[in-house]
């Protein structure tokens, strides 16, 4: 049994469960919100839940959190946990599906990280709308473009991590290794 834990309780949650089943991974797979929008939330829900799973996963935002380091840093105690970062936010993986962009993203005003990458991913067809919690169908509309992602993904974390700066960057990549590899042990 693998656990993923999301910070967002719709928009990304459905992406990773359409993605699941298109991997068509037959274990079972609980991907879900657990009630806490913040990184050492998740985190530690994880750490309670972990003796369930074989595998759990936290896919968190960097964006704006004054407790992402000390969630990264509890997680990395925890052998059974992922922490699959995206900077500034998840928006970022699918930002990727379109462009390779090494863009930071920061503060503007009131607008956050998030925000800012949010309105440079809806200048893309088909995300004209977009907004977290949206019900587009994410993993349909961006499925044609994931391989490209997942290239792109690889690349600009390793560049952004020899870097020293992984504004922007993701780990989302490493899930659908994961999906990839349960989906082959279970065919």
């Amino acid at each position: 049994m693998v656990l993923v834990l999301c910070e967002d309780e719709k928009s990304n949650v459905w992406y990773l469960r359409d993605a699941a089943r298109s991997f068509r991974v037959h274990i079972q797979i609980e991907i879900t919100h657990c009630g806490y929008t913040d990184p050492l939330g998740i985190v530690n829900t994880a750490i309670k839940r972990k003796s369930k799973y074989e595998r759990v996963f936290c896919v968190v935002d960097r964006d704006t959190h004054k407790n992402f380091d000390e969630a990264a840093d509890k997680s990395g105690k925890e052998s059974e946990i992922d922490f699959l970062p995206s900077y500034p936010c998840f928006e970022y993986w699918y930002l990727l599906h379109y462009s390779d962009s090494r863009k930071p993203y920061s503060m503007k005003g009131n607008k956050s990280p998030a925000d800012c990458l949010i309105a440079d991913l809806r200048k893309y067809k088909g995300m004209e709308k977009y907004d977290k919690g949206s019900t587009i169908d994410l993993y349909q509309l961006l499925h044609p473009q994931l391989s490209t992602a997942r290239k792109r993904s690889l690349r600009i974390l390793t560049q952004a991590v020899q870097d020293g700066d992984l504004n922007p960057s993701t780990r989302i990549h490493e899930l659908f290794i994961f999906f990839e590899k349960l989906a082959r042990l279970t065919a």
